[in-house]
């Protein structure tokens, strides 16, 4: 997703969360900024949550790209932590090697 992001230059959607708007007489490249971010952010987030199961894009509905891509690290982390503890032990169990006479 990033190489795409890049391409399409768009991968700040990722690592940015979206400026506040700006006030009324800010600069027009200011406001167009905002709107190409706030733009570029809703196009990423209807593309993740259509790879999403339908569990995850229930999970995810209404979210930010960026705290989208935040939920997931944080979610996926704490699996992957969990995971390592729970690695099975081939040292500890018996060998599956046929026995040679």
């Amino acid at each position: 997703m990033r190489i795409v992001l890049t391409h399409e230059k768009k991968l700040c959607v990722l690592d940015e969360p979206i400026p506040e708007a700006p006030p009324s007489g800010a600069p027009a490249a200011q406001r167009n900024a905002y709107i190409k971010h706030l733009n570029d952010s809703v196009e990423v987030s209807c593309i993740m949550l259509a790879t999403m199961t339908p569990e995850l894009q229930k999970e995810h509905e209404g979210m930010t790209v960026f705290d989208m891509i935040d939920h997931l690290k944080n979610l996926y982390e704490e699996q992957t932590r969990h995971e390592s503890f729970d690695f099975p032990r081939p040292f500890s169990q018996p060998s599956c090697q046929k026995e040679v006479r």
